[in-house]
């Protein structure tokens, strides 16, 4: 299952669709070979228990049987991913995700690659969310350019009587994107960055629309399409604002730098030494310039402590001592006089 679900996320079939651009010489073109390490950082940590980082490596298999087993076992998976995306960033890079308890499946393999992702790197994660979520009004059709038939299918779902259609071609788009990706990115060559190709029983029914409905929805669709690229302008600002927040949780990463640099194999017992109390210690020391200074500050402080404990019970005793000796004084004066009968 697992070679199966992670075959389209390989590096040759994505390069293919858009050469020469994407090259090793030729980073942050207009493809979508090169993914971004920092939106895949930022998903396996926040969003790894609904499996987004799956998502984003092109895998709808695994996708979906991570996502099942966080639900059964605790999020036993997430915890794994995160920290390898976290912890072994070189051996992600090259020979991407393993699952656990089976070993290297090379999910992802090869598309993290490279430091600057090709600006449609967010486009197979973007669909993949618009067909989940908005496949039943159509969203994934506007999404690729297919307005006209994107907004046949929002009719029938509006208009009940007809939202069967609507119904059958969001299960046959879901059917086809978990179990034949590689066509399904196919039908959408363009959108994706990838291989062109095959001609689906949806392309025909959208030419179809498109000629006969186009001349009259005209108007509707270009008010939609200029949604879209808002849309596609804010994915822009999100990229760079993953990108930030990537950058700062690296930073934590590196207060394990010396176990995380030391191996680059894949995750194994050598990953997780790097939580450790030595390690930290020597990472945190190193971080703040050096342990001299911090141990001296400690022994300063400890040699201050007794003192500081003896003042203070010195301070209540007494404080307890002349209360009571005034409170005996008072009553004794007030005592001497007998009352009157």
């Amino acid at each position: 299952m697992a070679s199966a679900a992670s075959a389209v996320s390989q590096l040759k079939y994505w390069r293919e669709g858009d050469e020469p651009s994407n090259t090793n010489k030729n980073e942050g073109k207009d493809g979508a070979t090169y993914l971004s390490y920092n939106v895949f950082l930022i998903l396996s940590l926040f969003g790894g228990f609904f499996a987004l980082d799956h998502l984003y490596l092109r895998s709808p298999l695994t996708f979906v049987a991570k996502f099942a087993v966080n639900l059964l076992f605790f999020g036993v998976w997430w915890a794994w991913d995160a920290a390898q995306a976290l912890f072994n960033e070189p051996a992600v890079r090259i020979y991407g995700l393993s699952i656990p308890g089976f070993g290297p499946k090379a999910i992802g393999a090869g598309v993290l690659a490279q430091e600057i992702p090709d600006k449609k790197h967010l486009r197979f994660f973007t669909y993949a969310i618009a067909l989940i979520f908005g496949g039943l009004i159509g969203l994934d059709s506007f999404l690729v350019g297919q307005t006209e038939f994107g907004l046949f299918r929002l009719i029938c779902t509006i208009t009940i009587i007809f939202m069967p259609i609507s119904i059958f071609e969001w299960f046959y788009k879901m059917y086809k994107f978990f179990f034949n990706t590689k066509d399904a990115v196919n039908e959408h060559s363009g959108y994706f960055g990838a291989v062109g190709g095959s001609s689906t029983l949806s392309n025909w029914f959208y030419r179809i629309l498109q000629n006969i409905l186009g001349p009259v929805i005209t108007p509707v669709t270009a008010t939609i399409d200029k949604g879209l690229d808002a849309y596609t302008k804010t994915l822009g600002v999100v990229d760079t604002t993953l990108k930030t927040g990537s950058d700062i949780i690296s930073g934590v990463g590196k207060l394990v730098d010396a176990a995380s640099k030391a191996s680059v194999a894949l995750p194994g017992p050598s990953l997780y030494s790097a939580i450790t109390t030595p390690a930290l210690e020597a990472a945190k020391a190193k971080v703040i310039g050096g342990s001299s200074i911090s141990e001296s500050k400690s022994d300063n402080n400890l040699k201050l402590l007794p003192y500081t404990l003896v003042g203070t019970v010195f301070l209540i005793i007494s404080s307890g001592l002349y209360k009571n000796f005034f409170n005996v004084t008072s009553t004794l004066k007030k005592d001497d006089v007998p009352p009157k009968p």
